[in-house]
């Protein structure tokens, strides 16, 4: 039930039910009021406009959209005469509130100025009077929305001769009317044709926190925002004035908007020059401001992107006649575009073709932080921003609402550094390390030494390589940077003027600003290095400070991590060992021809290969400034010069004729020899292998220039490692054993494989010996890190004892230190060298006995054939194989067994399992098998009952040449293939044993593999059926696959 709120409204409902038409509380309004203009107004409710509550609530606050009210159905027999005499004296009392209403009016006619007006909210002076959804139609309801100066959100303000205002919305041509022309609190108010109705007035009054808006219907009731939220769709009604903000409105023609606008272009026209920029984002500085794809089309979109210095990022900036910014793309010539000329928070950026709207036109403003605003001229308070300060590429660009977020503040970056020249420092006659203040530990340097465009400059622990030797060369005013190693200058990657820019180095290329640098030297004798093209000054990354640290191009800070010391460097070598590569090839390297040890050997190009022919020992010249001598690791000779020119090796003579003098060119060094001032030359600049080094008048071509590159003092390999003093006695395992524990002696060079010793170096830079032909271990026996300890061969097992450090120290002579204690070398004991001598690790005292030399050879293992005997299972055993192969390997070991003892005491039958069992019985011909784990342990349980301290493996699965290791050893190998080594028949039966599927065949057979012979590709056997055969290798390494590749072996 409704609750009365006065006769008049009491009446003026009567007169409603009467009429049937609710358009009657405007008859009881408007004394002016007639039929023909009630029914030319169409009645909201009709038209199913907005609906109002059932209830005017006590409180002043505002109340939900009002409910539709049911139309009173008029009762005909009602008549107008009928009419209580009462509300004739409601209507007396109506008209003093029209006269009041009609003072009011006309005392506040002039408040509003007419014209188009955009009606904002106090709540937030941003939010504006809007259409619902933009509507246009009769009964479209009205609400807040972010100020955009739409034409929905313009209102054409204009007064009655009574002072009454009317709102036409501009872009539909409909006024501010209130739904129903129903005076309750809580009415929506609407679009609605004018009619000139009281519900489509209002009274513009000033109050101190804004302008009033009052109901021309009830002088109690004004404009009101509800619930007073001023979130954007907030619906607008009429409510009891209440004086809160949410009956508070700000009114300003649009006109007015754009002359502040104006004013504040004009106040920031100085905050940004003319000029053309990158546009980085304050959300992370090297993403800026790009046209997606580099488009050059219309509506192209506008993201942030990482700086590329490509067009499409940067941006000519001009300014109008009143302030206002223009953005055109330097790559499409487009204007930076509020997309479709709407300025709503939200709305996208793209690049449309210049036009001189206010779409295309910007304010920067300049904040503390020297970073930027940049509002669109579209409308106060709307700003560019990256959406969701979303750093990621590729993030779009919008207008948003003014929050001052990071996201809405940019930098601008001018493309044009405008660096001044500097002066000749002196600096460019010398290489120099280039040391950072901040840690004097580390040097500029190239990363992986790299030669390539781009790689990467960065610091690192100060090492004397080509890498971190730098020069400075002066052209024009301007210093290039550049790297002895690559010969390529520094350069800021692209010439990007966006801090954060990479330093990398690229091949010098004239006039290009990216790779010139204007060179200053600071106060505390630091210099720093600003580049000509970006303005930025090189930089250690983050101010960080570890080696690796990036360098990278920064804003000049004057602080230590832009400050770098220069460190000169006269010896442009470092002594050490070295390949010597020819630039004409650089897998051509210099080369002592067939590795001689000779005095007057030529040296030659040939394909680098590693061996000791390739390797040089390159020391400085004591009392000689960059003077150096180059020493063969194959013969301990000098590389000289002889009276033709020829470069030949000789032994140590001191003389100037062994001694270079290195240069620099194009990253290569160039070698003048002291003696006769001539330069190190491949003759006639050919790089065929075999060609030989001379010298000649230096040319500067590139057969007079060669890098070196650090290398270790032996590759890995097969080697005689002979006494340097007496090379024909060499290192040897005693009695050619196989055997673990097998001593190691000196004994005359004879090319067996107990002579040969495959060298491998280890990542931790030690060495593994191993011996050719047993494979087993240079080792120091127990492991003894103490003088006099022997040295013997053992299995591999990874520890000290195995390991050793190879030296070289001259003369061709290298040493030999256990890593047990590295002050113990390997020692001939008492130095003699006679054959049977015995080995074993001392302390170093440089005797003869403790120089070794290296000698590349290769070995072909040699043929094996162990003494298994070959029992037949005939006529005792016809399936009985596995059980014979057993017993020929127990007799190879010297067990006196019986051939059927393993079959009928060992190996337990099964009349079903074929994989730990044998299935069925080996002396019937219907028995079947047995596989690799029933026999292991059948083998095993002989041996214990035997009280042996060998063991049997199941050693399955092992590849062919594993199984040869196990025949280096010693030890025969049982296996299973086919009877008569025959293609494998069809498989009949097959079991699962451990994860492993275990097969066996119409044709299975087992024997013994004895023995090999690698340079004939066959092996040898024991076939208790066949005798002894000599087989393929390939072949029967085919059947062995085939049948799971089951093996045993007793070690």
């Amino acid at each position: 039930m409704k609750r009365k709120t006065g006769y008049f409204i009491t009446m003026a409902l009567l007169v409603g039910s009467l009429l049937g038409n609710s358009a009657a509380v405007a008859v009881a309004a408007d004394p002016e009021y007639n039929e023909t203009e009630d029914w030319e107004n169409e009645n909201p409710d009709n038209a199913e406009a907005e609906e109002t509550t059932d209830e005017v609530m006590d409180s002043d606050e505002s109340t939900e959209e009002p409910e539709k009210e049911e139309p009173i159905e008029e009762d005909p027999d009602v008549k107008d005469e009928d009419t209580p005499k009462d509300s004739e004296q409601q209507e007396e009392k109506e008209m003093t509130m029209r006269e009041r209403l009609d003072l009011l009016a006309e005392e506040n006619k002039g408040i509003i100025t007419e014209g188009n007006t955009i009606i904002t909210t106090v709540l937030d002076s941003y939010m504006a009077m809007n259409t619902e959804d933009g509507g246009m139609k009769k009964g479209t309801s009205i609400c807040l929305w972010n100020e955009n100066l739409v034409s929905t959100q313009q209102w054409e303000v204009s007064y009655d001769e009574k002072g009454y205002l009317t709102f036409l919305n501009k872009k539909s041509g409909k006024v501010l009317d209130v739904s129903g022309g129903n005076a309750k609190s809580g009415t929506a108010v609407q679009l609605f044709d004018a009619n000139g109705t009281y519900a489509q007035k209002w009274i513009a009054t000033e109050e101190e926190n804004g302008i009033r808006l009052v109901s021309a219907l009830d002088e109690n009731l004004v404009l009101d925002v509800v619930n007073g939220k001023s979130g954007q769709g907030t619906k607008i009604q009429i409510w009891s004035d209440n004086g809160t903000p949410a009956q508070r409105w700000k009114l300003r023609t649009v006109e007015d908007i754009y002359t502040e606008m104006d004013q504040k272009a004009a106040e920031n026209t100085d905050a940004l020059a003319d000029g053309i920029y990158v546009v980085r984002s304050g959300l992370s500085r090297r993403q800026v401001l790009d046209v997606s794809g580099g488009s050059k089309e219309n509506s192209a979109n506008i993201q942030i992107y990482e700086s590329n210095t490509t067009v499409a990022q940067k941006w000519k900036v001009m300014h109008d006649e009143k302030g206002y910014l223009t953005f055109i793309n330097m790559g499409s010539g487009k204007a930076l575009d509020v997309a479709n000329g709407l300025g709503n928070s939200g709305n996208n950026v793209a690049q449309y073709t210049n036009n001189g709207t206010r779409a295309q036109k910007w304010i920067a403003e300049k904040l503390e932080s020297g970073r930027y605003l940049l509002y669109s001229a579209l409308t106060e308070n709307l700003v560019m921003d990256v959406a969701g300060a979303n750093t990621k590429n590729g993030t779009n660009v919008q207008v948003y609402r003014k929050n001052e977020s990071v996201a809405q503040q940019f930098l601008f970056t001018s493309t044009s550094a405008g660096i001044g020249t500097c002066e000749d420092l002196g600096i460019s006659e010398n290489w120099y390390e280039i040391v950072p203040k901040r840690n004097e530990q580390t040097a500029i340097d190239i990363s992986g030494a790299s030669l390539n465009d781009g790689a990467n400059a960065q610091i690192y622990s100060r090492n004397k390589t080509y890498a971190q030797l730098f020069r400075f060369i002066y052209e024009n005013g301007y210093y290039r940077i550049m790297c002895a190693q690559s010969d390529k200058v520094l350069e800021v990657a692209g010439g990007d003027v966006v801090p954060g820019t990479n330093i990398r180095q690229w091949s010098s290329t004239k006039d290009k600003k990216d790779q010139l640098f204007s060179v200053n030297v600071n106060e505390d004798g630091s210099y720093t290095f600003k580049n000509v093209a970006s303005g930025l000054t090189v930089s250690l990354a983050n101010g960080e400070t570890g080696s690796g640290t990036n360098l990278q191009g920064e804003e000049s800070s004057e602080g230590d991590e832009q400050k770098f010391y220069l460190v000169k460097q006269t010896n442009l070598m470092q002594e050490g060992i070295y390949s010597i590569s020819t630039c004409l090839d650089s897998g051509k390297w210099l080369d002592v021809k067939n590795g001689s040890t000779s005095e007057d050997t030529g040296i030659q190009i040939w394909q680098g290969n590693g061996s000791l022919a390739q390797k040089w020992k390159i020391m400085a010249v004591e009392g000689e400034e960059n003077t150096y001598t180059f020493e063969s690791l194959v013969s301990g000779l000098m590389m000289t010069v002889d009276t033709n020119g020829n470069v030949v090796q000789k032994k140590e003579s001191g003389g100037a004729d062994q001694q270079w003098i290195p240069t620099v060119s194009k990253g290569y060094l160039v070698f003048k020899n002291a003696g006769n001032g001539k330069v190190l030359d491949v003759a006639g600049g050919t790089d065929k292998n075999g060609t030989k080094i001379q010298t000649y008048v230096s040319n500067a071509t590139n057969a007079q220039r060669f890098r070196l590159a650090g290398t270790p003092v032996l590759g890995n390999g097969t080697y005689l490692i002979q006494i340097s003093s007496n090379r024909k006695q060499v290192l040897d395992v005693s009695s050619g054993s196989r055997k673990a524990g097998a001593n190691i002696q000196i004994w005359e060079s004879n090319n067996t494989g107990a002579q040969k010793w495959n060298i491998t170096r280890n990542s931790d830079g030690t060495y593994s010996i191993v011996n050719a032909k047993s494979k087993k271990y240079l080792d120091v026996v127990n492991a003894s890190g103490t003088a006099g300890a022997n040295v013997q061969q053992w299995d591999g097992n990874g520890s000290g004892a195995q390991k050793w450090k190879i030296s070289y120290i001259g003369n061709g002579g290298f040493k030999i230190s256990s890593v047990l204690n590295e002050a113990l070398v390997l020692d001939v004991s008492g130095g003699n060298g006679y054959n049977g001598a015995n080995v074993q690790i001392y302390t170093d005292n440089a005797g003869d006995g403790q120089r070794f030399s290296f000698v590349s050879t290769t070995y072909t293992p040699e043929p094996v054939n162990l003494g298994v005997p070959c029992v037949q299972q005939y006529p005792e055993l016809p399936t009985g194989c596995e059980s014979v192969a057993l017993t020929n390997v127990l007799k190879y070991y010297g067990y006196n067994i019986g051939k059927s003892t393993i079959a009928d005491s060992y190996l337990p039958r099964s009349s079903w399992d074929f994989v730990t069992c044998f299935w069925g019985n080996p002396h019937s011909s219907n028995g079947n098998c047995t596989s690799a784990p029933g026999l292991t342990n059948a083998a095993n349980s002989f041996l214990k009952s035997h009280g042996s301290t060998k063991r049997a493996y199941d050693v399955s699965g092992s590849s062919l040449q594993k199984l040869y290791d196990y025949l280096d050893e010693g030890n025969p190998v049982i296996i299973w293939t086919s009877i008569y080594q025959q293609p494998l028949g069809a498989c009949y039966a097959s079991q699962w044993y451990n994860g492993k599927e275990y097969k066996t065949y119409t044709n299975s057979h087992t024997v013994v593999l004895k023995g090999y012979d690698k340079s004939k590709n066959v092996v040898y056997l024991s076939d208790s059926i066949s005798g002894y055969l000599t087989e393929d290798a390939n072949w029967i390494n085919m059947l062995y696959t085939g049948r799971g590749m089951q093996a045993v072996v007793i070690r």
